[in-house]
């Protein structure tokens, strides 16, 4: 019944916008006829024998005005009725917030009820919640013990959570053709770890609204429902930054999961997901999968091939691999660059590593230079430490002092 009234109260304002507009076209036309006939009764228009001898830019201007009108009159009574359900809302809030939150630690905190005595603020509480306003109240309150509380009253939080039976009404807004609605039940599912609602929270991964399936996609993985992640590979919409970091920070928190297919993840086909695969890849240290995140270097998509590069650098042991990124090194951007030059303090001392420092010390600006030092000074501190600070150039002294103003 929950969701027929959604659907009822959303395509009722659809149905008002139409009829707006209905009339708004059914006006003007009426002004250009005679009269119109509904089963033989005449319905005459008394403006016509006006409007037929106007000038037709007169015409135009007596529609653009009976249009305008209907439009100014349609927006006042929304406005008015906009600010009615706001304050009927704010009045609902303030007068169940603190209401809700006195019953919700009563039933949290009570250690000497009998079991009837819980039954009946149980029931207190249920006699509170019998508009949606109340349950979205109770159940954000809800979802913040669950969040910031552990142990016994955590386990609590959650008893009360099922017993106020709530899967008809996260289901119906599941369902729901708001947004708003999706929004808020895929994070009390998130939140709380509920189950049984994968099946449909898959499908709203292949949303065509962008926040719906992020959201949706967030989800699932919280839900620890898929262990190895690969519904990631079926994923074909691209996600945002901030997706790609809420995910990777999601799948971090699962620490006891780590069976992972970093491999077809990486080869996922959208780019996005193949960064996901590449970044945890690099988080659980998978340098088994060095070779094929080496090919994604090559990406055409900057996202994937610096992050392939960051993690490949990550990687790096064996001479060979410090070959190679010295040899990319004026292909990658600059968060890269940097991360090389980190990476190259590891290597074991040898001529191309000494000359390449040297020559980005000569010839790249100081941030690479303050890098390229440090390395350096490590090799042989006393004689780099001279052939810096007696440099001719100003900006590799600069550099130098920079260095010297860190370790001191």
């Amino acid at each position: 019944m929950r969701i027929i009234s959604i659907y009822l109260s959303y395509i009722s304002g659809r149905i008002f916008y139409s009829f707006v507009v209905l009339i708004i076209v059914a006006s003007c036309y009426f002004l250009t006829i005679p009269y119109i006939e509904f089963d033989h009764y005449l319905v005459l228009n008394p403006f016509y024998q006006i409007t037929s001898q106007l000038p037709t830019w007169l015409v135009i201007i007596n529609f653009t005005t009976l249009t305008l009108t209907i439009l100014v009159i349609v927006f006042y009574i929304l406005t008015v009725y906009y600010i009615l359900n706001k304050r009927r809302t704010r009045r609902i809030h303030r007068k169940y917030d603190s209401l809700l939150v006195g019953y919700l630690f009563d039933f949290l905190y009570d250690e000497t009820s009998s079991n009837y005595e819980r039954r009946k603020k149980l029931k207190r509480i249920k006699r509170c919640l019998r508009s949606d306003i109340t349950k979205r109240i109770f159940l954000n309150r809800l979802r913040r013990v669950h969040l910031q509380m552990n142990g016994e009253i955590k386990d609590r939080n959650f008893n009360l959570l099922k017993a106020l039976q709530y899967t008809s009404f996260l289901r119906a807004y599941l369902k729901s053709p708001r947004l708003r609605h999706k929004l808020f039940a895929l994070r009390i599912i998130s939140d709380f770890h509920l189950q049984g609602y994968e099946g449909y929270i898959y499908k709203l991964t292949k949303s065509s609204n962008r926040i719906v399936s992020s959201e949706a996609l967030v989800t699932l993985i919280a839900l620890y429902i898929y262990d190895d992640h690969l519904f990631l590979v079926d994923f074909i919409r691209p996600l945002s930054i901030w997706d790609i970091n809420t995910i990777v920070n999601k799948v971090q928190q699962q620490q006891h999961n780590k069976r992972f297919n970093y491999k077809k993840l990486i080869l996922s086909e959208v780019p996005e997901i193949s960064v996901v695969g590449i970044i945890l890849a690099r988080i659980d240290k998978q340098k088994q999968l060095k070779s094929v995140i080496k090919k994604k270097i090559d990406s055409s998509v900057a996202l994937v091939s610096e992050q392939a590069f960051l993690t490949f650098v990550s990687f790096a042991a064996e001479p060979d691999d410090f070959d190679y990124i010295i040899y990319r090194f004026e292909a990658a951007t600059e968060h890269v660059k940097l991360h090389i030059l980190k990476a190259l303090s590891t290597l074991k001392n040898n001529n191309d590593k000494i000359k390449f420092l040297n020559w980005v010390v000569a010839n790249k600006s100081i941030i690479y230079k303050i890098e390229a030092i440090k390395s350096l000074l490590d090799v042989d501190y006393d004689y780099y430490n001279v052939k810096f600070r007696d440099s001719a150039s100003d900006s590799v002294k600069n550099a130098m002092l920079h260095v010297e103003n860190i370790h001191y």
